[in-house]
């Protein structure tokens, strides 16, 4: 990666894949290193790793995130979290200092108009999504001339298959590793899912979907709007869901 010239990445990003309400937050410490009342008066907390956080592992956010740092040339840490409502909650806590979303997103549309959030459209950057497939179980068996049953998938990725294969049923996942965690369990005939998923939980490929390039852009919490937010309000603004709920489909990322 050393040899990689940083423009030929903006252009189009390559690298390998590796393996509520989201401000839903009791804690009261200001996110991003911000100074803490403690006995009247304001101290400066100790210094701490800058950290960004995305949907992961195993997913194009994932591999997008190492592209970001790439990018940067950054030292920052990656945290990975199952959704995007729960990444940015974490943002909210303080937990890390940026989140990584992709433009594609409704979730990132409804952050965009969020005054509580700034987007870095400075360093937005287009990559180029890993292979999407139509997954199945293996079989010995030949694919069906016709493809009819259930098929787990982010909403996002389903008018990939949903104009030409209309007798597949979406049952949604809030990420392409769920996705095919869904199809291994049984719990759907086929799969919307990405390589490193379909690898991971020894899926067959049906056939390989529309190639797709993501532009993705880090956002932070305005310190301003910080002290505005309501501790405990779980679940109450924007009609976001709240990001500690178990479900298999909500604001999955690709």
């Amino acid at each position: 990666m050393s040899t990689m010239r940083t423009s030929e990445v903006r252009s189009e990003a390559r690298l390998p894949t590796e393996h509520g309400d989201p401000l839903a937050s009791s804690s009261t410490k200001p996110p991003n290193g911000g100074s803490e009342q403690v006995g009247g008066r304001t101290e400066a907390p100790a210094k701490r790793p800058d950290k960004v956080g995305t949907m992961g592992p195993l997913t194009c956010s994932a591999e997008a995130l190492t592209v970001m740092l790439f990018l940067e040339g950054s030292p920052a840490q990656p945290a990975y979290y199952p959704s995007f409502d729960a990444a940015v909650a974490a943002l909210v806590r303080g937990d890390i200092n940026r989140v990584l979303l992709p433009h594609c997103h409704p979730f990132t549309n409804q952050l965009l108009f969020d005054e509580r959030f700034e987007f870095d459209m400075g360093s937005g950057f287009d990559k180029r999504n890993p292979p999407i497939h139509l997954t199945r179980r293996p079989s010995t068996d030949s694919v069906p001339a016709t493809l009819v049953g259930r098929c787990a998938a982010l909403p996002t990725l389903w008018p990939l298959v949903s104009e030409s294969t209309p007798t597949l049923t979406l049952v949604p996942a809030v990420s392409n590793p769920a996705a095919a965690k869904a199809l291994a369990d049984g719990d759907a005939e086929y799969a919307i899912t990405n390589e490193a998923s379909l690898s991971a939980f020894g899926l067959s490929s049906v056939r390989q979907l529309k190639e797709v390039i993501v532009r993705w852009f880090p956002v932070r919490l305005r310190r301003a709007a910080w002290h505005g937010l309501e501790p405990g309000t779980a679940g109450t603004q924007g009609g976001v869901a709240d990001p500690h709920v178990d479900h298999v489909g909500d604001r999955g990322a690709p």
